[in-house]
């Protein structure tokens, strides 16, 4: 493959996600109410500084190892995958697994997560490749560079160029470029199986060449690239579009990103080879308590009711503006059951009624459900049961 050729590249791609039932439960069983916000944007994004590493030329991959602090990149095409610390100074390196490629992602596990039938560590080196075919995750020890395990996905057509484990949803999201038929796509997998759960295209005109994603941690969306693109693309993690974050003046040619949402930064690399350290990225920030309080006063979701119920029960909601909203009934894997609201409302009270019956409107099992309800940046769990 020619890597500057802007014509159709020929390439493979696979992928992978997971769902852990152990975390799902303690979270949603433990906690009536998860609740996440995420502060206003900044004005803009801005460059904090950068740096070019002499071991590499062009770049295809970058994650950031918040644990230790650093950051590692890969090579278009290279041998290895490389740790620097933020101010660009070698750490180590590890032998890259699988085949050379251009279309690649690194992350690492936000959590201890199963990726196929083993459980990897929190902090540990996860490495997509997807040159070929479908896309593969293979989880790496960062220390060594040994291969703990590989999951080969069901998603891609080659091309596979970025993913990122979602840790509120305990899947994999993959991007697709460009490719003819079946390109501009985002797939979310199953870490266990590498089966996909749902695909939907970029938003809008948003082209794939080489890119990336990674999820913002408050939120949950997704934060797309392109190497063909002057901005950073926000969509839900179901598909719908969010904003366009433009990118400062001199970055372009973007095939990574990588988020530290804590700071409200990011890090993205380019096919010249440069790094870049980016600030005023609008992925979001802890709050404390009282500002959360402050900020969520006029929404309201009552509990279900009746709880446990047969055949239906219903759900009161409260709207203080203008908002997306979505109420989703989930399973105890996490798999998504029945989407009772998807659309905008306006200010208001409103009711939404489950008749215990999944997306094909057949009857589910009886047993224990989850429903998820957010409106804007503000988000819900509670716990419900279904008897027969």
């Amino acid at each position: 493959m020619t890597l500057f050729s802007m014509g159709r590249r020929a390439v493979d791609k696979r992928i992978s996600l997971h769902f852990s039932m152990d975390r799902i439960l303690f979270y949603l069983l433990t906690f009536s109410i998860i609740i996440s916000w995420n502060q206003k944007a900044w004005a803009q994004i801005v460059v904090l500084d950068s740096f070019n590493p002499p071991e590499t030329s062009s770049i295809c991959g970058i994650g950031i190892d918040l644990k230790r602090d650093n950051i590692w990149i890969y090579e278009c095409l290279g041998d290895s995958l490389y740790s620097y610390s933020t101010s660009g100074n070698l750490i180590s390196a590890v032998l890259r697994p699988g085949e050379r490629a251009n279309d690649v992602d690194i992350m690492f596990a936000p959590e201890q997560l199963m990726l196929g039938d083993t459980s990897v560590p929190e902090g540990t080196l996860l490495f997509i490749n997807g040159e070929s075919g479908t896309a593969v995750v293979y989880a790496i020890d960062k220390d060594s560079g040994v291969v703990i395990d590989t999951l080969n996905t069901s998603f891609g057509n080659s091309h596979v160029v970025g993913g990122a484990y979602h840790p509120m949803r305990n899947t994999i999201f993959l991007l697709q470029d460009s490719v003819a038929a079946v390109g501009n796509r985002i797939a979310e997998v199953n870490p266990m199986t590498g089966e996909i759960l749902q695909t939907f295209g970029t938003p809008g005109s948003y082209s794939i060449y080489f890119g990336d994603l990674d999820v913002a941690g408050s939120t949950g969306n997704l934060f797309i690239v392109s190497s063909i693109e002057d901005s950073i693309a926000e969509v839900t993690a179901e598909g719908i579009s969010v904003q366009s974050h433009a990118l400062p003046a001199g970055v372009s040619l973007i095939t990574g990103i990588a988020l530290d949402c804590v700071e409200g930064e990011a890090w993205v690399v380019n096919l010249s080879g440069a790094v870049f350290h980016l600030a005023g990225v609008p992925c979001g920030s802890t709050t404390s308590v009282e500002e959360a309080e402050a900020d969520l006063q006029g929404f309201a979701l009552d509990a279900n009711y009746p709880n446990p119920f047969n055949p239906q029960t219903s759900f009161r909601y409260v709207i203080p503006r203008t908002l997306s909203v979505r109420l989703a009934v989930y399973d105890v894997l996490g798999g998504l059951v029945r989407v009772l609201v998807n659309e905008r409302k306006t200010t208001g009270t409103y009711l939404a009624v489950w008749n215990g019956t999944d997306t094909a409107n057949e009857p589910v099992a009886s047993g224990v459900y989850f429903y998820r309800f957010s409106a804007g940046e503000f988000t819900v769990t509670h716990r419900m049961v279904l008897t027969k």
